[in-house]
């Protein structure tokens, strides 16, 4: 795996130096609509085909932080990331490829409730804790796509991949080990029929999650009752959770993928049309020694079905519009048995069903100004079921989030380009509810499922401010330059909690960053 991992980085970075070497795009970094179509284009040899700009590449070093308690409960108050990133377009006679490349460190803290790798918190079956502590994380994560022309300006052929590897760790007890591995691979074909280019992407991927607990205080790894907090639970829907299971610290997850995507590129003068729809499977297995036949002990098993439909506009450099859909069904097996003498469920415990849509339109006003206006507008819908029958848990709610934004771009006689971002937006809930039987009434629903329903049906406004620095006077051979971002969302009015003792929600959320670029 390390061999592939450094073949998927060489390609990666052989991309990223054509580039170089030839001399960027580096519009497509600065422009609104020229970064939505490349973007959306490099998720298929079809649209890859389409796509106008030959080599263009970007490097960068990000820091941010993001801190406040308007938040969901399971994430962290505070989360901080700093990351390299790197990624380029090339074309070579017949070849075109495409490499990313990233590396983060990310810190959390005062995390509670989960003691996940990668938060995943609409998934079952993980490790929990109700002490919050400190996460340290390290992720890697190399993407690629190549395609050949098998036939001229006929037939394509290449192939997509996805590597991920992530290790987690927290620095109190309990203090889960964590380590992540995903690997997705898509054999792609395209076909040239006239004005349209269709694509059909299989994809196939696997994913294997182990996390370990460990204790430095010895008087808690017993899992005993005696310090609450302290003690690791087995989440298996919502609610409902057990014990950590005694006879294994640790609990594996894995999951097999499979999917498909069918794409539509046409192309007519400056207009360009593209739609892809895709459906993508994939089942999780959580239990303990799965590796091994002999040992292998399956708690249960997830299955979640992804529905995706894209659809885009684009009209030269100046107009873009992007319309995504996706619906999601989740249903559980559960399997585990609490003792040798309780029988297992072996049904459905836990649902989960969600519809998320968002529409995207971005304009520039046509260059050659020395200050070229453009706006941006986003509106976004998610509507979220999720139902833990065991627990008698449930919430639900449906939110808009609308955002406005209004841009400039300055250009001055040394080729210097400034480009200056002021958005607002808001959340709006629409309907939210959530339940809870009385016996059922405890201290992971008062700090999770209050608290998440309270911070669904919350009114927030948002301001967010944005600045680009391009140069070529930095650098003889590329420009460069520096990027700036915050952003601020305020919850509005006041909450009269239905129990005392629910986490109240924060009152803001603030997050901020720089980054030095090198476009290439």
């Amino acid at each position: 795996m390390r061999t592939f991992s450094l073949l998927l980085f060489s390609l990666m970075m052989s991309a990223g130096a054509f580039a170089q070497q030839q001399g960027a795009a580096d519009s497509v970094w600065y422009y609104g609509p020229a970064l939505d179509r490349y973007r959306w284009s490099m998720q298929s040899i079809a649209a890859m085909q389409r796509y106008g700009v030959t080599d263009a590449g970007i490097a960068s070093l990000e820091a941010s932080r993001e801190t406040g308690g308007f938040r969901l409960s399971q994430l962290p108050q505070q989360h901080s990331v700093v990351t390299f990133h790197s990624e380029g377009i090339r074309t070579l006679g017949r070849f075109k490829a495409y490499g990313s490349f990233s590396y983060s460190r990310l810190s959390d803290d005062s995390v509670s409730w989960q003691l996940q790798g990668m938060p995943d918190l609409d998934r079952p079956y993980y490790l929990a804790a109700r002490k919050a502590g400190d996460f340290q994380r390290q992720r890697y994560q190399i993407s690629g796509r190549v395609s050949y022309e098998l036939l001229p300006r006929k037939v394509f052929v290449g192939t997509g991949v996805y590597y991920l590897y992530n290790t987690a760790y927290r620095t109190q007890d309990p203090r889960p080990a964590v380590k992540d591995f995903e690997l997705k691979v898509s054999p792609d074909i395209a076909v040239n029929a006239g004005r349209h280019t269709l694509g059909l992407t299989p994809t196939l991927g696997y994913t294997f999650e182990k996390t370990e607990i460990s204790y430095t205080n010895k008087q808690f790894q017993n899992n005993f009752d005696s310090v609450p907090e302290r003690r690791t639970w087995m989440v298996m829907g919502m609610g409902y959770r057990q014990p950590r299971p005694g006879g294994d610290n640790a609990i594996r997850t894995t999951s097999n993928i499979a999917g498909i995507t069918l794409t539509d590129v046409y192309s007519r003068k400056e207009w360009t049309f593209q739609m892809s729809a895709g459906y993508t499977w994939r089942r999780y297995r959580f239990g303990s020694y799965l590796e091994s036949s002999l040992n292998e002990s399956l708690w249960g098993t997830y299955s979640l079905e992804d529905y995706q439909l894209q659809a885009a506009v684009y009209k030269g450099q100046q107009h873009s519009w992007q319309l995504a859909v996706k619906r999601s069904v989740g249903d559980d097996i559960n399997r585990y048995q609490v003792n040798n003498t309780a029988a297992a469920l072996n049904g459905t415990n836990y649902t989960y069903r969600a519809t998320a849509a968002s529409l995207h339109y971005s304009f520039v006003a046509p260059a050659g100004r020395k200050v070229t206006p453009g706006m941006e507008a986003d509106i976004s819908m998610l509507s979220v079921n999720k139902h833990d029958y065991i627990s008698t848990q449930h919430l639900q709610f449906t939110m808009l989030t609308p955002e406005v934004a209004g841009v400039l771009h300055v250009n001055n006689a040394h080729a210097d380009r400034f480009r200056l971002k002021l958005s607002a937006g808001a959340s709006l809930p629409v309907q939210t509810s959530a339940g809870v039987s009385a016996l059922q009434l405890g201290d992971m629903e008062l700090d999770v499922l209050y608290h998440d329903y309270y911070y669904r049906r919350s009114k927030a406004l948002t301001g967010g401010l944005s600045a680009q620095y391009m140069t070529r006077r930095l650098l003889k051979s590329v420009p460069a330059g520096i990027s700036a971002y915050m952003r601020y969302t305020q919850r509005l009015g006041n909450e009269s909690y239905l129990f005392p003792e629910i986490r109240p929600v924060g009152p803001f959320r603030a997050l901020y960053g720089i980054s030095l670029n090198i476009y290439l």
